[in-house]
């Protein structure tokens, strides 16, 4: 058998057996990959059942005379027939006495992290296939919830390799630390718009950061998504806007109106105030892409999400430099857990947990909002604990935004951006005063007197 025309196969899973009775880091570098239940024959199970108890117990290799005594008393404890006792230790010896090759070590240990990733989906889907059929046997008592989770953790298998970080190998030049941490990238931050709020984040929110905008219903949130969307596409970036509520074309003439400064009705009836800016918007460099996608609120969830950036990827070349979700509250879990009190606060930290990791995937900022609860409304300056349904999104949150308006300031069209949290530069308690028109869909920064001498 050759390594470059390997399959799972009985022989592959040879090498795999044989290394780990052989090879003193296999075991070390592949645990989390292999089960005994994962191999075909059963003498490989048994003996494989052998080795990784005694890995998990004492973490390392056993010896030979120890696995063979292992065996024996297995033999008595279950009653083994005779015959059964001597052909596995049979077998045993065959694996002692056909090592593998120490060039084909390194090639054996990659490949059987990819076995063990392949048995873990097939288990997981022949899993999820019995709690299908158990959910059509009842229906009213299915929770499929399992199956996302099943495959979830199945495709994960073997992917941790991160071993951290050694402060003495970094003394030199500590910015090597964050190679590979695309929050710590300034290529990948995306500023606001607004110069003091981006002051405090140091140019924009990093990649693999979420922001969270908090307000009132009908008080601004998506517009501050909007905004922080066209500020986005001016510098260049690629910008993907999940919308929940409002309809592609609301989101667009909102988006357009913002970037020219016309108003929404002048964008929505190409009005001359706004054609005649359409060449300008052509030849803005960068990456001319908004994309828009709507999902109705009973299909959102991060899957349905991550598939579509894929196919953006894989159909359109399509890699998002930012992503906004409007907004988090009207998104499903992935598990389809019910949404009642026992578990919605658990729920919304997932959901929060699966926006964070698709910024990760794509190293890219993602934005989105979230509703007060009901005795925030009225509160001219809310804090955290006000957000509605679980906690957990803000504190698992970057940066928190809260949008804070008195009755004054919305007859005058202000409004105060209040920072909640910062996760870098620890600037809570903040304000940005905004000016408000909502017939733009513009919040412009109030540059004040102290702005003004900073800048001299």
């Amino acid at each position: 058998m050759t390594l470059k025309s390997y399959s799972f196969s009985n022989g592959f899973q040879d090498l795999v057996l044989g290394s780990m009775l052989l090879d003193p880091v296999f075991l070390v570098e592949c645990r989390e990959a292999l089960r005994a239940s994962y191999f075909i024959k059963d003498s490989h199970q048994i003996i494989a059942g052998v080795l990784l108890d005694y890995f998990d117990r004492f973490r390392g290799k056993p010896g030979k005379e120890v696995v063979c005594e292992s065996l024996r008393q297995r033999a008595v404890k279950s009653a083994w027939p005779k015959e059964d006792e001597t052909r596995i230790l049979e077998e045993l010896t065959r694996l002692y006495e056909s090592p593998t090759e120490e060039h084909q070590s390194a090639v054996v240990r990659q490949m059987a992290v990819q076995f063990g990733r392949h048995q873990a989906v097939k288990e997981a889907i022949l899993r999820s296939v019995e709690l299908v059929d158990a959910a059509d046997r009842d229906p009213d008592r299915a929770d499929l919830s399992p199956v996302v989770s099943l495959l979830q953790s199945a495709l994960g298998v073997g992917q941790s390799k991160h071993l951290g970080v050694n402060l003495f190998e970094h003394l030199g030049d500590i910015s090597t630390v964050s190679e590979g941490d695309p929050a710590a990238d300034p290529r990948s931050r995306v500023a606001t718009g607004f110069r003091r709020l981006d002051s405090y984040l140091d140019g924009g929110l990093g990649g693999g950061e979420l922001g969270f905008v908090l307000g009132q219903s009908g008080r601004g949130k998506s517009m501050m998504l909007i905004n922080l969307a066209a500020s986005a596409i001016m510098q260049g970036k690629s910008v993907v806007y999940f919308t929940l509520e409002l309809r592609p074309y609301d989101v667009v003439s909102r988006v357009l109106a913002r970037m020219t400064r016309c108003t929404i009705k002048q964008v929505q009836t190409n009005d001359a105030a706004y054609t005649r800016l359409v060449p300008s918007l052509e030849r803005m460099p960068g990456a001319k892409t908004f994309q828009v996608v709507h999902f109705p609120p009973s299909r959102a969830t991060s899957i349905m999400l991550r598939s579509t950036l894929a196919r953006l990827d894989s159909l359109r070349g399509v890699r998002p430099g930012l992503l906004v979700v409007d907004y988090l509250d009207e998104m499903r879990s992935s598990s389809s857990q019910p949404r009642d009190d026992e578990n919605i606060y658990h729920v919304y930290g997932t959901i929060t947990s699966e926006l964070i990791d698709l910024g990760n995937t794509y190293g890219c900022p993602v934005w989105t909002a979230s509703q007060v609860t009901r005795d925030g409304y009225g509160n001219d300056d809310p804090n955290m604990s006000k957000i509605s349904r679980s906690i957990q999104k803000v504190e698992k949150a970057d940066v928190v935004l809260a949008l804070c308006q008195t009755d004054d300031e919305l007859e005058k069209q202000a409004m105060r951006l209040k920072v909640l949290k910062m996760r870098r530069g620890h600037r809570d308690n903040q304000y940005v005063r905004l000016n408000v028109d909502f017939s733009r869909a513009m919040l412009s920064e109030v540059v004040t007197k102290e702005d003004q001498s900073c800048a001299g």
